[in-house]
């Protein structure tokens, strides 16, 4: 409410805005997650196909990216046919690697290592029975990195995995399946407790099968209960563990039992997701086109095919085709218990697609983002997931999936909003709205009111008044400077941002109904933040004048509008006046009143702080002052200038007045070079930091060639030799007492040079020492 009284309905914000257009159905209208504004409609543009090939399942590869950078996928090496002019041939595959630090790739492993691989375990941990044969596998197919380092990769015929130790090196661990199980890996994903997912196709093309593996790679249920022991191990430690220690799982115990059998076509890839569940990218129940499937505890849970609604009419194309995908988590929100970005690329290598994932207790949720994201030269390896982008293959090298800045919006949308005046009779005031509108585009707004919410559909619309853009800013006190972006932001008008405002004309009664249109040329879009809808008109005619002023018709009305444009700007300055104790309050004041505010306080505060620093400096002034050189005074200043991430906790030793030498980035990492700026000394050499004492004192080189020239310290140290054997009480002269304690014979004290070089006499070495420890003090 503002200074008249007059009170307002407000739409801000994600719940407000997207629940409107999720109760009126409204598909022409969009909430923007990343700026947080109400726009029509973006679509995707579809990428124009140049009529190549289709990516097959067959080109995809195993790859991954571990937590240092370094990406790793399977390669083939190819041999030359029979006879000439005939096509290569796989001859046998390795495994590749793209280290962080370099351009070029190397091999990180072949399947021709299998041949020098030791018959017994050497200084590994583990090591393979006599009866295991360590014979050249066919093929790779499958590689993933878990979060413990390790990894993982498929093998076929035999079936089997290859288990590499990224941080000890060495050669791998062997695992096969029993050859009835016919295990034949297509993708393997990393789980969240440390183990793996493996999709098996188990030689059918159209369906497969899930495996899951634990943190020590046992077989186990989709319950983490690992296969019962039994049997004899294809694998047994070197040294006998600890009787603690967990039990390795015989693989040939394993049998088809413990894989959850798919009912998806043509299952292509999986990923692991947090919550312990994993989501499977396979055909819908239409070949032509891709769905994702989610399942969790054994079972599937979430279906969703890639057309029509999922697709909601953002892409051209209703039904997509898809080669692979990945998942990137985003940090866990209060509303969805795991939130993330789910990557497409799709079948043509040409162009990816970005939805937003949630799931949550309802299920799982997706949301196509309106990104154009281009591929170029997509070999069709895999799409690898990094810490916060997602990565694709051209030849050797890996690149981020990277959006490009080009939407297309639908032309016009329109949607209703209705809203109580509390009282019948009610004059509604006017619309005020926080918005970019550009040139080129117009928001529409008309009006219809009754006394009765049934009389509400039946009366007539009334069409404002275009809006204007307000000079000054938002109506709301000092709301544009302490808001989320610049003053000069939010009042823009090269680009139509700022606040914008309607009056009304004809709305009375106590329900309003607005039609609010928002058109564009599909290029740009009205953007609307927030909303503020005023009631009632306050009227300085009906409230100030006599009422004789009110009894001249449509003369009065004109004198009512006539006297609310003054009534406009005295409330503004009226309502500044009255919300003046806002400038004294750390959490209300605008950033420009810090300085004046500190000021008030007689504290200076440094231009280079950012707002953070300052409010804290201003909330805990008195603190400063009070504590104003001692030693936790000395370390709350020093962290308040110099931690990354200032907070309160800074003061917590001036609050309970007393020391708890905390070990932080701030204060006990400090430095204070004494006399610094008369300092004559340039030679200065600050200690590693290590010192977790307190504020540490600074080191001088002992190098004291650096600390003047050769005339000067001569001269200093002359002067030193002189005070020093003048102090001592017999009859020789100083000269005579250097000379016998030197063994030497200089005839003057201007006979003795300065040597930067350390002296190796006795004799010299203790004044040398002393006259660095004198200069020090000096």
């Amino acid at each position: 409410m503002d200074i008249n009284n007059t009170k307002f309905h407000l739409l801000n914000g994600r719940d407000d805005w997207e629940s409107q257009i999720v109760r009126q159905e409204l598909r022409d209208l969009w909430w923007d997650h990343q700026q947080s504004y109400v726009t029509l409609l973006p679509k995707v543009l579809q990428y124009p196909s140049a009529g190549g090939e289709i990516l097959q399942a067959a080109d995809r590869r195993g790859a991954a990216r571990d937590r240092y950078g370094n990406f790793f996928w399977i390669a083939d090496i190819e041999g030359e046919g029979d006879a000439p002019g005939t096509t290569k041939t796989i001859a046998s595959q390795q495994i590749r690697i793209l280290p962080a630090c370099e351009q070029g790739s190397g091999t990180f492993w072949s399947l021709a290592d299998l041949a020098g691989t030791p018959a017994t375990g050497g200084e590994s941990d583990f090591s393979p029975l006599p009866h295991v044969s360590v014979a050249a596998i066919a093929s790779l197919r499958g590689l993933a990195i878990t979060r413990e380092n390790y990894m993982v990769v498929g093998t076929l015929n035999p079936g089997g995995l290859l288990i590499f130790d990224l941080h000890a090196g060495g050669p791998p661990l062997i695992l096969r399946w029993p050859e009835g199980v016919n295990f034949q890996p297509f993708d393997i994903a990393p789980a969240f407790d440390g183990g793996v997912w493996i999709l098996d196709r188990n030689g059918d093309p159209a369906g497969g099968r899930l495996w899951r593996l634990d943190r020590h790679m046992r077989v186990c249920d989709f319950a983490g209960n690992a296969v019962a022991d039994g049997g004899e191990m294809d694998f047994t430690p070197v040294t006998p563990p600890p009787e603690d220690a967990p039990e390795c799982t015989p693989v040939s115990d394993v049998t088809a039992d413990w894989a959850l059998t798919l009912p998806e076509q043509n299952p292509l890839a999986l990923i692991g997701l947090e919550d312990d569940s994993v989501l499977i990218l396979c055909d819908a129940e239409n070949p032509a086109f891709s769905a994702v499937a989610r399942y969790a505890g054994g079972e599937r849970t979430d279906f969703f095919e890639l057309h029509d609604d999922v697709l909601s009419e953002v892409f051209p194309d209703a039904a997509v085709k898809c080669h692979d995908f990945a998942f990137i988590s985003h940090a866990p929100s209060i509303q969805y218990r795991l939130s993330g970005e789910l990557s497409l690329v799709l079948n043509s290598g040409d162009q990816a697609l970005a939805f937003f994932l949630s799931v949550g207790d309802e299920g799982m949720e997706m949301i196509l983002q309106p990104r154009f994201i281009p591929l170029r030269r997509f070999g069709g390896k895999a799409l690898v997931s990094g810490e916060a982008a997602v990565y694709y293959d051209i030849g050797e090298q890996w690149f981020p999936l990277t959006g490009q800045p080009r939407r297309r919006y639908v032309e016009t949308a329109s949607m209703h909003l209705q809203f109580d005046g509390k009282e019948a009779g009610c004059v509604w005031h006017r619309i005020v709205m926080d918005a970019c509108i550009p040139n080129g585009t117009r928001v529409i707004i008309a009006s219809r009111a009754a006394d009765e919410l049934t009389d509400l559909p039946h009366a007539d619309w009334h069409l404002e008044a275009a809006p204007y853009r307000r000079a000054t800013g938002n109506e709301i006190p000092f709301l544009e400077s302490a808001g989320v972006e610049s003053n000069s932001r939010i009042n823009d008008p090269g680009n139509g941002t700022g606040t914008w405002e309607w009056l009304f004309h004809h709305a009375r009664g106590r329900y309003v109904e607005l039609g609010i249109t928002l058109s564009g040329d599909t290029r740009l879009t009205p953007k609307i933040r927030a909303l503020r809808v005023y009631y009632p008109r306050f009227s300085w005619l009906n409230r100030f004048l006599p009422a004789i002023y009110r009894e001249q018709g449509e003369y009065s009305e004109f004198l009512d509008r006539y006297l609310a444009n003054v009534e406009g700007i005295l409330t503004g300055v009226e309502s500044e006046i009255a919300s003046a104790q806002l400038l004294f309050d750390t959490r209300t004041a605008p950033d420009e009143y810090l300085d004046w505010l500190a000021a008030w306080l007689g504290g200076v505060i440094d231009s280079g702080w950012d707002s953070r620093r300052k409010r804290l400096f201003i909330d805990h002034a008195e603190l400063l002052f009070r504590w104003r050189g001692t030693r936790i005074g000395m370390r709350a200043a020093l962290r308040l200038a110099t931690d990354e991430c200032p907070d309160a906790s800074i003061f917590q030793e001036l609050i309970d007045q007393r020391h708890y030498n905390p070990i932080g980035v701030g204060g006990d990492m400090i430095r204070i070079v004494e006399r610094f700026s008369v300092r004559r000394l340039p030679g200065v050499v600050i200690d590693n930091g290590q010192n977790t004492g307190g504020l540490s004192v600074a080191k001088v080189s002992e190098n004291l060639s650096e600390l003047g020239d050769r005339y000067h310290l001569s001269q200093r140290y002359r002067e030193y030799l002189y005070w020093k054997y003048s102090t001592v009480e017999n009859e020789s002269t100083p000269l005579e007492r250097l000379n016998l304690k030197w063994e030497s014979a200089y005839a003057s004290f201007y006979d003795i040079e300065f040597s930067p070089e350390r002296p190796q006499q006795s004799g010299e070495l203790s004044d040398w020492s002393q006259f660095v420890r004198r200069e020090l003090a000096r």
